[in-house]
């Protein structure tokens, strides 16, 4: 896959020397926040826009009901934690609670746990064991994964990413 075309596809600013990652974010006190299919849903569509609002390429995302896997490639020079964690982390409660209406006012916990992805086979591994998580939980992965590179394992993922305007993501709200 040649990333720097799937940039441009979906009208990120271009990088050239990109950083791949897996990230795992759990909610605050480790809550079962996406138990329902309905907000696990809701949770991706919003990665979704903000990953490619903050040009971050998401390619692979799983919402559990404790927690969440992504599967993330950005330009190299910008900062994990200062910058790509927390973008991927504030926005992401904003338009959650937001469209829930929670009152709570936090949503994600202090700690994240991160794996550089450095190697083809890594990147492939890591891919699968997300794509796989919800299954090897004894949960449907249907509105629960969202797969850029493995067309077809999840083919109602397709309705959880926004239409592109003007070079950015915009919610839709059907869930």
């Amino acid at each position: 896959m040649d990333l720097a075309n799937e940039f441009a596809k979906r009208g990120l600013k271009p990088a050239t020397n990109l950083r791949t990652v897996h990230l795992t974010f759990t909610p605050w006190g480790r809550g079962a926040d996406f138990q329902r299919e309905r907000d696990a849903a809701l949770m991706l569509r919003i990665l979704y826009q903000v990953s490619s609002n903050h040009d971050i390429f998401l390619q692979e995302a799983a919402v559990m009901p404790d927690h969440v896997h992504l599967l993330v490639s950005f330009d190299a020079t910008r900062n994990l934690e200062q910058d790509i964690v927390k973008n991927l982390k504030g926005a992401s409660a904003r338009y959650f609670l937001q469209e829930t209406k929670s009152t709570d006012g936090r949503l994600w916990g202090n700690k994240k746990h991160f794996e550089e992805i450095t190697s083809p086979q890594q990147f492939v591994s890591v891919t699968r064991y997300i794509q796989e998580n919800p299954i090897r939980a004894k949960i449907s992965p249907e509105r629960r994964v969202l797969s850029s590179l493995a067309a077809g394992f999840n083919p109602p993922a397709a309705e959880f990413i926004p239409r592109h305007t003007g070079g950015h993501a915009h919610l839709s709200h059907s869930a």
